[in-house]
């Protein structure tokens, strides 16, 4: 028997597997809620709802009688959505009877995804991935497409749903190093899944040319670029915002604004040391603070205790006094994009420890100089075009983080130059969308 021939056993055997510990991550969560006290009932309710998502039950209330298309897009989480957002807002635009399904993994990206509906669309778990459960969702939706953004390679979610008769087609797909290798290794179960895929929209050259590695027909391939680079640029608001935004915080007009985003454990020491060495230099210089897990902000805020400097959480700013506290400690969701159009200069965390890195282009778009480590592994495509273009700086110690921020202070024109460049290049990078929805037209209607 060959390895092709053995497939459907190991089909079998993995549903089997996702099915039995599923039930057993659903009674574990259930047994929690219960256990959480006063809140039980509350907990319960709410875990239950999610369960039934995730089994494959939604709730349509007959919003999606008579519309045409039906579209589903899956994204892993809120990285993917922001990616998924102005994909979807061109499909409305572009079929004004269509009805769109989002579907995530995660809790966050459930509750980023009930803010894109508009009346008629639904948003829910994406259910187990199980045979069954699939069939489940697709009975209650019957989707024209489903949508996969960038590496959701479920193998039921994809045979499945394409058994059921719905065009797949996956969007902004970057195939990197370590997933091209463990799809290599696993080939022939690999290309069953991807046999189901219509057609790939990639964001560069080197990702067609790792699927046509893999065996993928050029023809199923179109390289669009980078979605996310429509998303940014939209995300820009205007100069009353911003300063509304900095009378807020406090910030005066000759402050030196530096911001630190999606910082990790490890990393904030060595930034309270940058800040320490700069701030003597210049008084006017103002570190904003964004650890990237809020359930570390009280581990953080006794790290500037511990070495004497006074910070102002962001949610307490009402109290800040702007000549003592020069630290702004961002202590809530969803504003760090904001607080970005605020800095002078950004450092993105997750990079000066081996976690990947975080978002470089989302500050690059609002025109600032961007600075990141050495452990960018995440973004590495991003990474190197801002480093082509001049738009972007790597350091790989403190050190040096000290020395490029004392230099671009030191030297305003070339900071604005590099900021200037950076929202330069985001400019130049659009277009994915427009190239994304000419493939999903053409699925949906290849007569025309």
């Amino acid at each position: 028997m060959t390895e092709r021939d053995d497939y459907p056993m190991r089909r079998f055997i993995y549903d089997v597997i996702v099915t039995i510990v599923f039930f057993i991550y659903a009674i574990a969560n259930l047994g929690k809620a219960l256990a959480s006290g006063r809140n039980a009932g509350s907990r319960l309710q709410s875990t239950i709802h999610e369960m039934s998502e995730r089994f494959g039950k939604v709730e349509t209330t007959g919003s999606l009688a008579g519309k045409d298309p039906v579209v589903w897009i899956h994204a892993a989480s809120v990285g993917e959505l922001v990616a998924a957002k102005p994909i979807a807002i061109n499909v409305r635009r572009r079929y004004s009877n269509a009805s769109l399904i989002f579907t995530t993994v995660t809790r966050a990206g459930r509750k980023m995804a009930e803010s894109l509906l508009e009346p008629g669309d639904i948003a829910s778990y994406l259910p187990v991935d199980a045979s069954w459960a699939i069939r489940r969702f697709l009975r209650r939706v019957r989707p024209n497409l489903l949508v996969i953004m960038e590496s959701e390679f479920w193998p039921n979610l994809i045979t499945t749903t394409k058994a059921e008769g719905t065009t797949i087609v996956v969007a902004n797909r970057q195939l990197n190093e370590k997933s091209h290798s463990k799809h290599r290794r696993f080939r022939i179960w690999w290309r069953q899944i991807a046999e189901a895929i219509d057609h790939f929209c990639v964001q560069s050259i080197r990702d067609q040319d790792r699927l046509t590695d893999l065996g993928i027909e050029l023809e199923r391939i179109t390289v669009t670029g980078n979605t996310k680079f429509d998303s940014l640029s939209a995300q820009v608001r205007d100069d009353g915002e911003t300063r509304e935004l900095a009378d807020e915080l406090g910030l005066a007009s000759d402050d030196v604004v530096i911001v630190a985003g999606s910082t990790h454990a490890n990393e904030e020491e060595a930034i309270i040391q940058v800040y320490e060495g700069l701030r003597e230099e210049f008084p006017h210089l103002l570190l904003i603070l964004a650890p990237r897990h809020m359930e570390r902000i009280a581990e953080v805020a006794r790290l500037f205790d511990k070495h004497g400097i006074p910070i102002s959480r962001r949610t307490l700013i009402a109290q800040r006094n702007p000549r003592v506290e020069r630290v702004i400690l961002l202590d809530t969701i969803g504003e760090l994009a904001k607080v970005y159009e605020l800095a002078d200069i950004v450092f993105v965390g997750g990079s000066l420890v081996p976690v990947g890195g975080h978002n470089v282009l989302e500050p690059a778009a609002v025109g600032k100089a961007v600075l990141f480590g050495p452990h960018m592994f995440n973004f590495r495509d991003s990474v190197q075009l801002l480093l082509k273009e001049g738009a972007g700086i790597q350091i790989y110690e403190p050190t040096e983080l000290q020395a490029r921020i004392r230099h671009l202070v030191n030297h305003p024109e070339e900071l604005r130059k590099l900021g200037e460049q950076a929202r330069n290049v985001i400019e130049a990078n659009r277009g994915a969308v427009e190239k994304t929805l000419g493939v999903i037209e053409w699925l949906l209607h290849p007569e025309r």
